[in-house]
């Protein structure tokens, strides 16, 4: 999730990179929100002045009311900037090239030649159900569509690279962590994981 103090300070430019990932932004009413929370500090701040300068009780009494409600209303206002930010996209690096498919890719750097096939070759999903190693028809009905179950050779090969992988960094000083399975709701915005009913709320408003 973006940071929100970043953001609005620098909102011209999150704006300006947003839009060069393509397709509909629509952001007003988020710059809306930035402004009152503008707004609503810079009104704080000449209250805060306000109380230091009186001494007057009728007016002290007031000027705590006017900053209980701002406070209120600022609350609600950053929680609905929370929201927000959490179905905004990261910010595109600098250096990623603009392009509306992949044919505006920038080649960074290739190593050997291209081997020239005889044949047509397939896909590597072809060939693992194929072999009966990727079962895309049973997952789809445990997970949804784009899920795979990996099946004998090819399950073995996957949980050897995850045993390698954690051999070859645990001897480079890696301490290994089993987490827990449940987690608490902040630790899933903390790793971009939105609860799901609040993603579902948010397809149903937006």
């Amino acid at each position: 999730m973006l940071d929100l103090k970043f953001v609005a300070q620098n909102l011209p430019e999150v704006l300006t990179r947003l839009q060069t990932r393509g397709g509909p932004l629509d952001l007003s009413a988020f710059q809306g929100l930035i402004s009152q929370r503008r707004e609503l500090y810079v009104a704080m701040e000449s209250l805060s002045h306000r109380r230091k300068a009186t001494t007057d009780r009728a007016e002290l009494k007031a000027i705590s009311q006017d900053v209980k409600e701002k406070e209120a209303r600022l609350k609600l206002i950053e929680s609905e900037l929370e929201t927000t930010l959490l179905h905004i996209p990261n910010l595109p690096d600098l250096s990623v090239p603009i392009g509306k498919s992949e044919a505006d890719n920038r080649l960074e750097r290739s190593w050997g030649e291209p081997p020239v096939l005889s044949f047509e070759p397939k896909q590597h999903f072809e060939i693992g159900e194929k072999l009966g190693m990727l079962d895309f028809e049973r997952a789809a009905k445990v997970s949804g569509a784009r899920f795979v179950f990996y099946r004998s050779g090819l399950a073995k090969l996957e949980r050897a690279l995850v045993q390698f992988m954690l051999d070859l960094h645990i001897s480079k000083g890696y301490v290994e962590l089993t987490p827990p399975y449940l987690v608490n709701r902040q630790a899933m915005v903390g790793t971009g994981q939105l609860p799901k009913f609040e993603e579902d709320a948010f397809k149903t408003s937006g």
